[in-house]
């Protein structure tokens, strides 16, 4: 990430923690991604040149003031202000991975070769548990017919992959490392 992205999505960071609203600054960054992600035109309204600092700090204040805290649409608008809008998505994807990492919330991203059952999900959830230092997980989950079975976990840099795919991958690799050992 961005030096640009770290240093805001800190400070906010810094707020949370002092204030103990980490909770609360996740939940709000949350849905502020989802906005942005969902409306590109108020993305562009922001990197527009043609758009003065006073319409979009009073565009911010309309659709941030009322349903975000004075702390979130400070920040915004302090963005806004030094001119580093284009940042504004990553800065606080950066600043939801800070709060999720304070928390010890792993954000893992399974991928299946069929949907899994409630019971699977609860079984992994718990083993993930029992073998990291997280307290909760943000589990993303993804359907692959491709893997044959099996699963592909990712938390973090971590993967962990016991996919039927993969295993015949390995085996076919080994066999034509045997083969070219018998050619040579």
């Amino acid at each position: 990430m961005a030096v640009i992205d770290k240093r805001y999505a800190d400070a906010l960071l810094e707020i949370a923690i002092s204030e103990d609203k980490c909770e609360a600054y996740l939940e709000e960054a949350v849905v502020l991604l989802k906005v942005l992600s969902e409306n590109e035109e108020l993305q562009s309204i922001y990197i527009n040149p043609k758009i003065t600092l006073e319409e979009k700090l009073s565009l911010t204040d309309s659709c941030f003031g009322g349903s975000f805290s004075a702390d979130i649409v400070g920040l915004i608008s302090l963005i806004v202000k030094n001119g580093r809008s284009a940042f504004l998505v990553k800065i606080f994807e950066c600043f939801v991975a800070g709060v999720k990492e304070y928390l010890k919330i792993a954000t893992v991203e399974v991928v299946s070769a069929d949907t899994l059952k409630e019971s699977q999900l609860k079984a992994l959830e718990e083993k993930i548990l029992a073998t990291t230092d997280y307290k909760s997980i943000d589990m993303k989950l993804t359907v692959d017919r491709s893997l044959i079975g099996g699963l592909k976990v990712r938390i973090g840099d971590r993967i962990i992959d016991n996919t039927i795919k993969t295993k015949l991958d390995n085996m076919a690799k080994s066999l034509r490392q045997v083969n070219l050992r018998k050619d040579g």
